[in-house]
Formats: structure tokens, C-alpha cells, sequence
């Protein structure tokens, strides 16, 4: 068991994201590979890997491809003379494969040499999972998620006949054995007596992507959760999936009181479609599941009161047994997140005249088995997005993008040269000297 480490160290509020995964992608036919699990958990962030680079979408426009070697970025549209990019994405179309994957796009996912994509049409709940090829070529719909969802559906408003579907976002988890595991989540409208009510429904639905048929996780414990409608987030973790479903999602009762949700983590095991593994949280603040490549699960529990701001990574075995716990006053740190067995946290440099250097900023490692604390100053203001194939993926304030060497980040920041990424679409809205 691992020491409770309880920290305090200056900080800003710098906006920023950090994901969690391993360093570099195995090359067997590991858990790891089908997987392939990059948690860049900011909605604005879709990112998959090849092994070889990144497919990554950032603000404001496209998906790109980022080769982590030469450290250049291009566009995932082989349209000649296409813009790539319109001024106003959200109001305006274009045929352009590298816009439609950030604008329209729910999650993406690479598996044997195609991209796995989900999109939602003009209609809100037409929902689909195509493929294409990795250029951005060959597109084609694979399934359409309403389809999939339609006995689903019709049960559930049989039992609610007032129920509207208003919506439905598909989330690629990830593969186990040739199968593309999807979490769908219905979004429905119950009108009754003048007032509308929502609620929302999680399916668990796979695509054998060997002979294209689907279906849905057949286990009565996940069925009997996601009838009742109580929200989930899932990973996928080698051969099981692991869901967590809010049971009781309450609003603290005081400003100085801390939320007392309740959840039930079901872990199940993909071969044979039953329960190994059941846990019960009580009164606990809001919790999530993470993976890294590597593997590794664990959960974040963040509490948050009117004087302090806490997050705590709970650590677990592949038995699921808690190993560690890890609780980081939020309030002092920005935005920690784990890479490996380090939690690395970016904070301002504060001026005398009370201003913080937008030209530098501070990284503080943690190393969570010695518990060892360093922070060096990096001579850029940046945010973590992602990880990949050795490298780290940062940004300075959305505008220009890194990738460093994360061992060399978690060694010493102050030595790593910031060469931004070549061939990035620029966002003409911002502009950074």
C-alpha cells in the first residue's frame, strides 16, 4: 500500500489538459495495441495513434496527422485545392474529410490500419460509425447507431410513451478480439403534464470489424444499469470492460459542504459476458475511470467545497483491489495528470508586478513511488494535450504545438527545446508572437 502523498505548491489558473498513457505502443498483439488508448480527455481533443504518430484534432479546425520522427504535421484531406477550413465551422460546410472529423465527429479510433470515426449527421440522432482509410480516403459508413439502437429504443418508450429520442453520441472504448466496443448514449424528452423532463440511456454496443455484424454486451447487471437509465463512463482494460455508473448524482447541500454521490463500478469480462468484479462508492464527489496504455486503471475522485479544490487518484491491481491512493490540493496545483508512474502539473511563474510570464512557466514532477517532488522552469507557457510514442504533445494557449521528449520532460523541462510542430493549420482568430 502506498503512502497517502499530500501536497502543496503554488499555482495559476493556466487552462490546460493532460492525458494519461504509456510512452511508447508495444509491437506484439498485446491488450495494449487493441486498445490503443490515448486519454485525451478534453472534448476538443480527439487523438488516436498508429504507433508511428498522432491523428489529432485541434482548435479551431482539422484533423491532422503528426509524425512524432520529423516533428511535421499535415492535413488528413487528399481533396485537391481544398481550404481545409471555412470561418465559420459550425454554421458553414465543406467537403473536407479533415474538418468533418473535428466539426461532426464524436470519437476516432485506429485498428489495423483504418481510422474508426463516429459522426452525427444533419438530423441530431443520426448518429453513424464509418471507416476510412488513414489518408482520409475511402470513406464509408459502416453502421448506422439509430439502427443498432432500435429495439433499444422502442422497449424503452414502450415504458415511457412520452419519451422523444432528441439525440444519441457514440464513443469508440476501444477493440478486445476484432471487436470495436462502442458506448452509445441515448438522449431522451419526456413530456408529461406540461413539463419535460430528460434522460439520458448508455448502450454498450460492439462492431465485429472481421464480418461487420453488431450487437450489444449481453450482461443482466450492465442491462438491468443502463434500463434504468443511470449514466456511465467505461474503459476498456484488456479483456474486460469497466463501467461506472452514477448511481446518485447529488448537488452539495451547503457552499461549504462537498457532494455525496453514490456509484457502482461493474467490471466484465468480454469472453464470456460476465460480472468479475463488482464496487460500491458511497458519499463520495465526482469520480472517474482512466486507463493508460500501459494498462493501468485507476480513479480520480474530485471534492469540491468553497475553500478547497481536491482530487485523489485511487490506484488499483488488475484484481481491482485498491493499491494506493494519491490526494493533490487542486487549489495549488493546475490540472494534474498522470504520465506513468509521474503526475505532472504546469504552473505560472508569477512577476513582481503580479503578472504571470506568458514566456515561461513551471513543471512539477511527481514521482508517486518515491514520492519525490521537483519543479524546473520551462522557458515557455505551455499545457499538456497528450502522449504518444515517446513524445509529449503540449500547446502554448492553442496557437502553437510541441512535441517534446517525455523523458527529457520528466527530467528536466528546462532543457527541452520547444520546435513547433510544422504544418499545422493556423487559427487566424488567434495570433502568438
Amino acid at each position: 500500500m502506498k503512502k497517502l502523498l499530500a501536497l502543496s505548491i503554488s499555482a495559476i489558473l493556466l487552462v490546460s489538459t493532460f492525458s494519461a498513457c504509456q510512452s511508447k505502443l508495444p509491437e506484439d498483439n498485446s491488450l495494449v495495441i487493441e486498445n490503443n488508448y490515448l486519454a485525451a480527455e478534453c472534448t476538443e481533443s480527439k487523438m488516436t495513434s498508429d504507433g508511428a504518430g498522432l491523428y489529432f484534432c485541434y482548435s479551431p479546425y482539422n484533423l491532422h496527422y503528426i509524425d512524432t520522427d520529423t516533428q511535421n504535421a499535415s492535413v488528413l484531406c487528399s481533396k485537391p485545392d481544398c481550404p481545409h477550413y471555412v470561418e465559420n465551422p459550425g454554421m458553414e460546410s465543406l467537403d473536407c474529410f479533415a474538418q468533418m472529423i473535428y466539426d461532426q465527429g464524436e470519437s476516432l479510433y485506429y485498428y489495423q490500419e483504418k481510422l474508426y470515426y463516429t459522426i452525427l449527421g444533419g438530423v441530431q440522432t443520426d448518429a453513424v460509425l464509418a471507416q476510412a482509410n488513414p489518408t482520409g480516403t475511402e470513406t464509408k459508413t459502416l453502421v448506422k447507431i439509430q439502427d443498432a439502437l432500435a429495439d433499444t429504443i422502442s422497449a424503452y418508450q414502450s415504458s415511457h410513451p412520452e419519451a422523444a429520442v432528441t439525440g444519441i453520441t457514440p464513443q469508440i472504448l476501444g477493440v478486445h478480439n476484432g471487436k470495436l466496443y462502442i458506448k452509445a448514449t441515448v438522449s431522451y424528452t419526456i413530456s408529461q403534464n406540461g413539463t419535460s423532463a430528460f434522460q439520458d440511456q448508455p448502450v454498450f454496443l460492439f462492431y465485429n470489424c472481421a464480418d461487420g455484424s453488431v450487437g450489444q454486451l449481453e450482461n443482466e447487471e450492465i442491462k438491468a444499469q443502463q434500463d434504468a437509465g443511470m449514466p456511465a463512463s467505461a474503459v476498456l482494460c484488456g479483456d474486460r470492460m469497466i463501467c461506472l455508473f452514477t448511481l446518485e448524482n447529488k448537488t452539495a447541500e451547503t457552499l461549504t459542504a462537498a457532494r455525496e454521490n453514490a456509484y457502482q463500478l461493474i467490471s466484465v469480462n468480454l469472453d464470456s459476458q460476465k460480472v468479475d468484479k463488482t464496487l460500491n462508492f458511497d458519499d463520495v464527489g465526482i469520480m472517474e475511470p482512466h486507463l493508460t496504455q500501459s494498462g493501468d486503471f485507476y480513479l480520480t475522485e474530485d471534492v469540491t467545497d468553497s475553500e478547497s479544490h481536491t482530487r485523489t487518484y485511487y490506484e488499483y491491481s488488475e484484481e481491482l483491489e485498491k493499491e494506493g491512493e494519491y490526494a493533490l490540493d487542486l487549489n495549488q496545483f493546475n490540472s494534474p495528470w498522470r504520465l506513468d508512474n509521474d503526475l505532472i502539473c504546469t504552473n505560472g511563474v508569477l512577476l513582481e508586478n503580479g503578472e504571470y510570464d506568458p514566456e515561461s512557466s513551471e513543471m512539477t514532477v511527481i514521482d508517486l513511488e518515491t514520492q519525490e517532488i521537483r519543479t524546473d522552469t520551462a522557458p515557455y507557457s505551455l499545457g499538456i494535450v497528450g502522449d504518444a510514442n515517446g513524445k509529449v504533445l503540449a500547446c502554448r494557449e492553442m496557437t502553437r504545438y510541441f512535441l517534446l521528449d517525455g523523458k527529457s520532460l520528466s527530467e528536466s523541462p528546462a532543457t527541452v527545446s520547444p520546435t513547433p510542430v510544422e504544418g499545422l493549420i493556423p487559427d487566424p482568430y488567434l495570433s502568438i508572437e
